[in-house]
């Protein structure tokens, strides 16, 4: 049965690999500015809200959030520390949107369906600090 554990192992690794590319994809296309194609259902619907609040406020963002301690579960749930302390807004007069963000980094928790070249994110949710 050792090729049962390499085989797991192999899977295990693959798996975390495409969770890891799907929050770089829309990490990147949240900085700039358009709608993910690693979202769905209510994680799309709230990028599309976000989206048009900043588009009706005027605001433009620049800067990219970034996430460390990335850890999947067998349920495809990932949870993960979102560093947003290089993102800012800026009004379309070019002055910065002065934030008073109480947390930078946030601990998330994001849920998976499907798998492989059809992996989505299909909730997003904030659950505490890191």
């Amino acid at each position: 049965m050792p090729w049962f554990v390499a085989l797991s192992l192999l899977l295990t690794g693959c798996s975390a690999h495409q969770h890891q590319k799907l929050l770089d994809t829309y990490l990147f296309d949240s900085a700039q500015g358009r709608v993910s194609e690693a979202l769905v259902g209510d994680a799309l619907r709230g990028q599309i809200k976000a989206l048009e609040v900043l588009k009706n406020l005027g605001w433009s963002q620049s800067g990219q959030a970034r996430y460390f301690g990335l850890e999947v579960t067998e349920h495809s749930i990932m949870q993960f520390c979102l560093d947003v302390s290089d993102i800012r807004f800026t009004h379309s007069s070019g002055s910065e949107v002065e934030l008073n963000r109480i947390q930078e980094k946030l601990l998330m928790t994001a849920h998976t369906v499907g798998h492989g070249s059809t992996l989505r994110i299909s909730s997003l949710r904030e659950v505490g600090k890191c």
